[in-house]
């Protein structure tokens, strides 16, 4: 599948996809694949240009940084200008450090809620809904059985203590003693 994005402006266009990298200006184009192929090098011109797009994104607070410093008075090459610009840069960093850390605790914080909320629903002994890969599936307490809807989920009077003294037996189990069938493996459903 093909995924990519481009555009132009001015009569110059141009574009990045998963095949590859492309420029234009007027009836002229010239584009590269990420293969590299036969000759000519095309593919390390691609990964000149993913590196240049890669610092831009990174660079652009000190860019910023240095413009403002430059519209305000600072010579060009000046140490205020190079001062502001990594200021600018440090703080674009600090806040995606604290981004990402305030992201990773609130996730942390999440899971451990969710976890005691089902350690709690599981003590209680109520019927909760939760998955079963594609399917909803009903749960009682401990009882490790996907019951199809929540009133079997209620009529169910076995507990994980039973169920694990019961063994599960098929058809090919009694045939072939030494075979288990594919359905000594999958869940019960009720």
């Amino acid at each position: 599948m093909r995924l990519g994005i481009g555009g132009g402006a001015f009569g110059v266009r141009g574009g990045i996809s998963t095949r590859g990298v492309g420029v234009g200006v007027g009836p002229f184009s010239a584009g590269t694949s990420w293969r590299g192929g036969g000759g000519g090098g095309g593919g390390y011109v691609a990964w000149v240009i993913l590196a240049g797009v890669f610092l831009l994104i990174v660079a652009w607070p000190y860019l910023l940084g240095t413009y403002i410093a430059v519209q305000c008075g600072a010579w060009n090459p000046s140490t205020g200008r190079f001062v502001v610009g990594w200021i600018f840069e440090v703080v674009y960093i600090a806040a995606l450090v604290g981004w990402f850390l305030t992201a990773r605790a609130k996730n942390a914080r999440r899971a451990a809620q969710d976890a005691n909320r089902l350690a709690s629903l599981q003590a209680s002994g109520a019927v909760y809904e939760t998955k079963s890969g594609n399917s909803v599936v009903y749960r009682h307490g401990t009882c490790t059985t996907n019951h199809r809807s929540a009133d079997a989920a209620a009529r169910c009077t076995k507990s994980d203590h039973e169920k694990s003294l019961v063994p599960v037996h098929t058809s090919s189990d009694t045939e072939n003693p030494g075979e288990q069938g594919p359905r000594a493996h999958r869940a019960a459903i009720t």
